[in-house]
């Protein structure tokens, strides 16, 4: 995505062309222009240069993700795996973000790269259970944002035709999140979710436009976790405006999360600002007074260096790596009394 926002021809020395966006109908159109000495400015999402000076050409509209092959489609991958190994078979079933609002986010700001699909779900779900009943066992589901409605229908699917698999996938927190909602899921095959928290206070996550509050994010793990589905969680530090004692108070809570066993994992990031995203076209909206990108960047990188009211940047770095034991820890001694 980064390279979408190149301006550097210097660049390009280290490559003569990049595609940005979904590369099927790019792919196709390079090997006919290569193969027939065509015009490369034919290549839809082509980023190269022409004359010193970097040219982009306009994106295509994606393949649909239905009519997309997987390459466990074409061949059988067995061959390729070592006696024993386990390697999850990957497959979307949507794309992009339904919400698209979280000011961190740059989903949002780049849905002209990867535009939301929702296919149509008997067609995906007869993928899997093709696939299953060749041998496949274990399956991640990489959509950006299942949807809760479409993974319950999904499990019954699985359910009525007896398929076996293990399969895990990327949530929101929802109110469709029930027991009953969990129980199918796990009764189908799913495994340790993975669940966007970000931070555990009430007043970031209405800043952030999460989507999201205390209280749904308690409800919803109550039941993931009577539901044998515990998650994994990704938290972020040092988000605009937020202070060391927040921070602290967030970590608090996540961490009585993973002791009672409804958050099974945790990853901590350090926040920086994302291109494209609200924060970056809006930075004073969400508290920041200043943005000071690094010298001579290209590619658009993410920015951790900015002011705000909130604590020292380096503070916040230190405290992902404290949290980050702090979590380990707890999770082995949640595990050694169990």
């Amino acid at each position: 995505m980064q390279l979408a926002e190149s301006r550097s021809a210097s660049l390009h020395r280290f490559f003569d062309g990049i595609v940005v966006g979904p590369g099927e109908r790019p792919t196709e159109a390079l090997a006919l222009c290569l193969e027939s000495g065509g015009d490369l400015s034919r290549v839809p999402g082509l980023v190269h240069v022409v004359d010193g000076k970097v040219e982009r050409v306009p994106q295509a509209s994606p393949v649909p993700l239905e009519e997309i092959p997987l390459p466990e489609e074409v061949f059988d991958r067995s061959a390729y795996l070592a006696d024993g190994m386990v390697e999850p078979l990957r497959i979307r079933l949507s794309q992009a973000c339904t919400w698209g609002r979280c000011a961190f986010c740059n989903i949002t700001g780049h849905r002209h790269l990867f535009p939301l699909q929702r296919p149509a779900e008997e067609a995906m779900f007869s993928r899997v259970e093709a696939l299953a009943r060749r041998g496949e066992k274990v399956v991640y589901l990489a959509d950006d944002e299942a949807d809760p409605e479409m993974l319950e229908r999904f499990s019954r699917w699985l359910l009525e035709r007896e398929i076996r698999i293990y399969w895990t996938t990327n949530l929101r927190f929802s109110p469709k999140m029930t027991l009953e909602w969990a129980r199918t899921l796990f009764r189908a095959g799913c495994r340790g979710p993975a669940v966007g928290v970000e931070v555990l206070d009430d007043r970031l996550l209405a800043l952030m436009r999460k989507g999201t509050d205390l209280e749904l994010i308690d409800r919803c793990l109550e039941n993931l976790a009577w539901g044998s589905l515990p998650v994994m969680a990704y938290m972020i530090v040092g988000l605009p405006t937020e202070t060391e004692e927040e921070a602290r108070a967030s970590f608090e809570l996540l961490r009585g999360y993973v002791l009672e066993g409804k958050i099974d994992r945790a990853i901590y990031s350090l926040y920086g600002i994302s291109p494209r995203s609200p924060v970056q076209r809006f930075p004073a909206r969400y508290g920041i007074t200043a943005v000071h990108p690094r010298p001579g960047a290209d590619l658009s990188p993410h920015c951790f260096d900015f002011d705000h009211a909130g604590m020292d940047r380096r503070r916040a770095a230190g405290l992902v790596a404290e949290f980050s034991a702090a979590i380990d820890e707890a999770r082995r001694s949640r595990v050694g009394t169990a």
